[in-house]
Parts: structure tokens; C-alpha cells; sequence
């Protein structure tokens, strides 16, 4: 089988968000080489980047096998349709080697947010990160929200220490709720009100709607 490679970049932002990813695979994307780097990111000190909320490492590789969820992704990707750059103003740029055109990818959201869950799903397999964990507070009760990205698996676990799966969509619906810089959250300390914490030392309100997508 032939190997396949995409490099994809977005180097229109300024350090550390910009960034390179490139992957080789096998025509039926199991096996992954994965490298990614971050321009510029080696000017920055780790205080930027923790400001930042990112984790200060770059220029790392990884090289295993990709999760069927995540191997129907990256199928999926070869159907975004691709301009010229004199056609965008903010946009990723995508290089399929030999196999597909190269061109750029109109900035959209929802795009951006399955390459950076992506990103994260790497960086969960080459043991670079841990899943996300969320602490939720209500009514007095806590549970714990995990996701794990290499399997696109979204987890919520009772008060009776059972576990609930959640749609995994439902996690980028409820990031958009709460992922704003700290200064435009309402701090919350009654333990009656809905809240949520990244470290279980400051709660933050949590809004109903993420309520009803975290289905308590």
C-alpha cells in the first residue's frame, strides 16, 4: 500500500497559536507518524504560554496506530474543498503531497475545532496530555466530566458512582459556554448554584443551558 502524507498549517497567528502539523500514513490510515510545531513558539517564555492556556511544548512527534474514530476524521478531510490564498484572508493551508492539490481552507470554526480536537487526541495517545476533566457542582453534589479525545468518548460520573455517556458533541457546545478568559467568568461560592471548576479550588456559574447538555 501506498503511504500519504498531509501537512497542515496555520502560520497567519502569532506564537504560540500558530502551528504545523504533518502526518504520513498508510493507505488505510492504522498507522500514524505525526509531527507538529509551533513557529516561533522557542521566543516565548513558559509564563506566555501558560497565559496562553497551553501546555509549553512543541516540535514533538509521535508514530502509532490511530483509533477508527479518528481514522474516519482524517478520510473525512480530504473533502473540504480548498482555495487559492489570494481567495482567503485566514485560512489553513493544506498540502496532500502528490495525491491532492495543494490550497487553502477557508477559516471555519467548526473545522478549526475538529483539527485542534485532533491535536489533542495526539497529544493524548503520545501520553503529551491527560484527558480533560471539568468539575460539576449542583445542588450540592459533585460530578466529574471527563473527555477523552483519542476516542471521541465524552463521560459524565454521578453522585452514585456510575458513569453516563454524553453525545461527544455535546463537549464543543458546552466549551463555548464556558471556555472565555477568566476575567469574564462570575465567580460563584454558594454550593446550591450550578457551577463549574478546572481545579476544584474556584467554582465558576455554570449557565442552565450547560445543564441540559450535560443532562443532570
Amino acid at each position: 500500500m501506498s503511504n500519504q502524507s498531509l501537512t497542515l498549517s496555520r502560520e497567519d497567528l502569532p506564537p504560540p497559536y500558530a502551528y504545523r502539523l504533518h502526518l504520513d500514513w498508510a493507505e488505510d490510515v492504522n498507522q500514524i507518524k505525526v509531527k507538529i510545531s509551533y513557529p516561533g513558539a522557542d521566543q516565548l517564555k513558559e509564563e506566555e504560554w501558560v497565559e496562553a492556556g497551553l501546555n509549553p511544548t512543541f516540535d514533538w512527534a509521535w508514530s502509532g496506530s490511530l483509533p477508527q474514530v479518528w481514522q474516519e476524521e482524517l478520510k473525512d478531510w480530504k473533502n473540504w474543498k480548498l482555495e487559492t490564498k489570494q481567495q482567503v484572508t485566514a485560512a489553513h493551508h493544506l498540502n496532500w503531497g502528490a495525491e491532492l492539490p495543494t490550497g487553502y481552507l477557508p477559516f471555519d470554526q467548526k473545522k478549526e475545532e475538529r483539527i485542534q480536537s485532533f491535536i489533542q487526541a495526539i497529544r493524548e495517545l503520545a501520553g503529551a496530555e491527560d484527558p480533560m476533566q471539568l468539575l460539576i457542582r449542583y445542588k450540592g453534589v459533585m460530578y466529574l466530566l471527563e473527555a477523552v479525545f483519542a476516542e471521541k468518548r465524552l463521560v459524565l460520573s454521578l453522585k452514585d458512582q456510575s458513569t453516563k455517556p454524553l453525545p461527544w458533541n455535546h463537549l464543543s457546545q458546552l466549551m463555548s459556554l464556558i471556555a472565555m478568559p477568566e476575567s469574564d467568568l462570575i465567580v460563584t461560592q454558594n454550593k446550591q448554584q450550578p457551577a463549574f471548576s478546572w481545579d476544584g479550588l474556584q467554582f465558576f456559574f455554570l449557565p442552565e443551558k450547560a445543564l441540559r447538555l450535560l443532562e443532570i
